[in-house]
């Protein structure tokens, strides 16, 4: 570039070239500068000779008001020199390299309006800004795209700043003024009258007059569109004046399309193809409305709109991804807000109530606390949202395309205007096309996040459950353990019939006994019915996990059969900047006015190629990449159906378990309460047994009559010989079948052989005693614990006998080996045997006691024979007996079996053996060899010979 004074001008410390105009206005022009030392550029405004024709006042007023500004968003002022050759006034500013906002809307990527994070930067830049003048009481008054200007600070972060305060003034909030300045469009309508239509209203005009043109200047920024258009733009004012006074309150658009005179077309929405996201949309839309107010008692003031743009750049925008309908959102929430904020903020945009919201994040459920911040929700972005799904559907309806921008159609004719306007409106379309695609491919590659999600929602879900079910079994166990302890401590009908039969004023406490069994029974069946319950639920848990955790067979299930449109996306980012070329070229063609041949035929065959290539690109994005879509939506949905049947199950499985729980709890605290309720009249009742035994000894047998009570004959033979009598020595039991079964069979009387036929009533008894191991042998088949044998836990001191000597089976005090310690608080019971020296005349009718060998073993086990067996040969030498042991042992004969030998110092059968065999001829037979000695036996070395 020449270097000639007539190129060139400069002040005492700036330069600049005539040549290097950045903007023209009506009373200036403003060139890029260097300062002359340093080389920094600068912005240089010099006055024409238009502006001398404002009073010399007006000019300073400009100066003075740049002269007290400093703030970030605000162009800089640096000096106000004079011209070295006009002697004119030039302010020296700093150099907005970024353009205006104006340039920035003129570029066909923002001919729909900013895109979001960029629309939020310049609202809040333009509000501080303001804020800043009206704290230094100054209006304005020319408030426009192109007077915001656009600088990259050192960070690389875009700010806006206000500039041209050629029309701005000092003015109080009630303070008016009446001079006229400002750019129609976005004049308020009191001064649109005055200034444009020239019609004296005699009105004067507040500060608020910049907050409509802030608003119409927001508005261009979200949609790329001026919100007041009358048909024919600045020709027909008078419509333009209609549409700004006429509108209703919250109308915050009206556009006149078809002719001078045809109809309006009112809106209080954004349009659709706005680039904002509708959560931000109608957070905008609220502002608009209370800035584009002719009303000037409905128009907000600065506070308010201050208040709301700092409101809403200080909320939180989750992104949300809706599964069912395909489709990107923004929920913006106060920091300080709560979860029923932010899903009611969801129901806003998606119609979904609250309880039908289901979040995922991270591939987990997000369920937050109600009283979490949101400011504490995670960071989310378009490629990493949150996924909302909505709980009890199992159907994805078919997706609809959003409302987009048309092609405009082309012309055969050759206009440099027409073709120049076609051009920017194709390429515009094209690159809204383009960020549409990109958000197709995202949304392609969320719906696989999605079902990635819901496996492993419903995998986890598994588990927990599998847990619980784990927790719950335990719970089981503990019911059943305990039942079982309480039915083990208390007496079995044969044992209270036996003993009560002798004690006839102890009704009560058998009524307390039988209700308590009454109600062990009751607890069982309830027991049982739950087990039942449980043992379903536990087998669909166990299916569930087979298929989803182990088969893994929702994420097999899941293949879509399309992949996302990246190569699309690529060819389609090649079609728009070929045809961006191509815009860029008409500009050019227009501003020269007129081609040579040659230039006018490349241009015809851009156009051509514009149109083919446009087309072309638009055709893909609707034939190939919305079908795919749209079909791996449509599998998504498909796929959800089968998720959605897989959450059912666990859901009841879920809702199962959470009534079995409580269930269990309050059945284990029955337990608890009928145990300890058992505990008193279980030891009255030891001590009625007691009693009962200790009158058997004394109490001379009745000779029992012929009657018909017996099984197979009507008359009982009578005993012939006298029988032999044992000691009545007592091996004291729990389980008190044995001694009642003694005690039946004594008083009974025998023949010359030794046998006796059983009564009817003893038969019920022993049979019900056979039921009752049966149900025990099931409890244990069902792989309960291993069962303990409880006894009667009676010190030796609590037998009143003429006895001086007592030995206990395993020693004095000893617990019993094994399972002998019963749980639940059941006292672990000890099994005594007493010796009396002295001699006892023989029973009357019996040749020997069940319960009189104290040397036994007894042995229990939970098979189908139920045989009891006492097997042991200790031997007695004044100490301690031997030890032994208690165990269930499987026979099929179901015989009770008592073999024993033993050698007393006292007078006692050297060998006896019972059997009982419940075989249909019901016979007990005595078989053994009674050897008696002498009334006092030899003794050798303290042995018995």
């Amino acid at each position: 570039m020449a270097s000639t004074s007539g190129q060139i001008r400069s002040t005492k410390t700036y330069l600049w070239y005539l040549q290097d105009v950045l903007g023209t206005g009506a009373t200036s022009t403003v060139y890029k500068g260097r300062h002359k030392k340093t080389g920094e550029l600068v912005a240089a405004k010099a006055f024409n000779s238009m502006s001398f024709m404002r009073p010399q006042s007006v000019q300073q007023r400009e100066f003075d008001v740049l002269l007290k500004l400093s703030h970030r968003n605000i162009v800089k002022l640096f000096d106000i020199e004079q011209d070295q050759i006009s002697k004119n006034p030039v302010i020296i500013m700093e150099l907005c390299t970024g353009g205006s906002l104006y340039n920035l809307l003129d570029d066909p990527r923002n001919s729909y309006g900013l895109e979001e994070e960029e629309f939020k930067r310049a609202l809040g830049d333009v509000c501080a800004g303001m804020k800043h003048l009206r704290d230094l009481d100054i209006v304005h008054r020319d408030i426009k795209p192109g007077n915001i200007m656009i600088v990259t600070d050192d960070c690389g972060d875009t700010v806006y700043k206000l500039a041209d305060f050629g029309a701005a003034r000092e003015l109080q909030d009630d303070e008016n003024f009446m001079s006229l300045y400002g750019t129609e469009e976005y004049l308020h309508p009191d001064l649109y009258e005055r200034a444009v239509l020239r019609q004296p209203t005699g009105k004067t005009f507040s500060a608020r007059i910049d907050l409509w043109s802030i608003g119409v200047t927001f508005y261009h920024v979200a949609t790329g569109v001026l919100p007041f258009r009358p048909y024919g733009g600045r020709r027909n004012r008078e419509t333009m004046f209609q549409i700004t006074t006429k509108k209703k309150s919250g109308v915050i658009s009206g556009v006149q399309k078809d002719s001078m005179n045809g109809p309006i077309e009112w809106s209080s929405e954004l349009p659709n193809t706005c680039r904002l996201s509708c959560g931000l949309k109608i957070l905008l839309t609220k502002i608009l409305r209370g800035l584009l107010e002719c009303n000037p008692e409905k128009m907000w003031t600065f506070n308010r709109f201050f208040d709301e743009v700092q409101s809403l750049l200080a909320m939180k925008a989750v992104d949300v991804f809706h599964a069912s309908q395909s489709e990107c959102l923004k929920i913006y929430v106060e920091p300080r807000g709560t979860l029923a904020e932010f899903q009611e903020a969801v129901a806003e945009q998606t119609g979904m109530q609250a309880s039908a919201q289901g979040l995922v994040w991270d591939q987990d459920c997000f369920v937050p606390d109600a009283s979490l911040k949101c400011e504490s929700y995670p960071e989310t972005s378009p490629q990493s949202p949150l996924i909302l799904l909505e709980l009890g559907r199992n159907d994805f309806p078919p997706v609809s395309m959003p409302s987009q921008p048309k092609l405009p159609k082309m012309t055969s004719t050759y206009d440099l205007d027409k073709d120049f306007s076609m051009s920017k409106m194709c390429v515009a379309v094209l690159y809204y096309k383009l960020a549409w695609l990109k958000t197709l491919t995202y949304m392609q590659e969320l719906m696989t996040t999605v079902s990635k999600a819901i496996v492993s929602v419903l995998k986890a879900e598994i588990k927990q459950l599998d847990y619980h079910c784990m927790k719950l079994r335990s719970s089981i166990v503990e019911v059943d353990t305990r039942l079982l302890s309480i039915e083990k401590t208390l007496p079995s009908p044969l044992v209270s019939s036996a003993v009560f039969s002798r004690m006839p004023l102890s009704s009560v406490l058998c009524t307390r006994l039988q209700d308590h069994q009454d109600k062990v029974t009751l607890l069982r069946q309830k027991s049982a019915r739950m087990f039942d319950e449980y043992d379903r639920t536990k087998n669909l848990l166990q299916t569930l996990w087979k298929d989803i955790i182990d088969g893994d067979l929702l994420t097999a299930k899941w293949k879509p059969a399309e992949k996302p449109c990246h190569t699309c996306v690529k060819r389609f980012a090649y079609f728009t900047e070929d045809a961006s070329k191509i815009y860029v070229q008409f500009k050019k063609d227009k501003q020269k006015k007129h081609l040579s041949y040659n230039e006018e035929q490349i241009h015809k065959m851009d156009k051509e190629k514009l149109s083919l290539k446009s087309t072309q690109a638009i055709s893909m994005c609707q034939s190939h990449c919305e079908m795919v879509w749209k079909k791996i939506h449509g599998e998504l949905g498909e796929w959800y159906k089968f998720a959605y049947q897989v959450r059912a199950q666990i859901s009841s499985v879920d809702k199962t378990l959470s009534q079995l729980v409580p269930n269990y709890q309050t059945l284990l605290q029955e337990v608890h309460m009928l145990d300890q309720a058992v505990q008193p009249p279980v030891m009255e009742f030891e001590d009625t047994l007691q009693d009962s035994l200790l009158s058997l000894s004394t109490t001379p047998k009745v000779p029992r009559s012929t009657a018909n009570k017996f099984t197979n004959t009507d008359q009982l033979p009578p005993p012939s010989g006298p029988v032999p009598s044992s000691p009545n020595l007592v091996h004291e039991v729990d389980a008190m079948d044995i001694a009642s079964l003694s005690d039946q069979l004594a008083s009974l009387p025998i023949d010359s052989n030794g046998c006796i036929l059983v009564p009817r009533e003893l038969k019920e008894l022993l049979e019900a005693w056979e039921r009752d191991i049966d149900q025990t042998n099931e409890e244990l088949e069902r792989g309960l614990q291993k069962m303990p044998l409880p006894f009667a836990n009676k010190s030796s001191a609590g037998l009143p006998t003429n006895s001086s000597n007592y030995w206990t089976l395993y020693g004095n005090g000893q617990q019993l080996p094994g399972d002998g310690v019963n749980q639940f608080g059941s006292q672990s019971p000890s099994a005594k045997i007493a010796s009396d020296t002295s001699p006892r005349p023989p029973r009357e009718g019996a040749c020997g006691d069940l319960l009189a060998d104290p040397l036994g073993r007894l042995r229990y086990m939970p098979e189908p024979s139920q045989r009891l067996s006492d097997e042991a040969t200790p031997q007695f030498n004044g100490g301690e007996p031997a030890t032994g042991s208690f165990q269930f042992m499987p026979e099929p004969s179901q015989r009770l079996l008592l073999e024993g030998s033993g050698q007393f110092s006292i007078r006692a059968p050297v060998s006896t053996e019972y059997k009982f065999m419940p075989e249909p001829s019901q016979r007990l037979s005595n078989e053994g060899a009674s050897q008696f000695s002498s009334p006092s036996p030899q003794m050798a070395n303290g042995q018995l010979h």
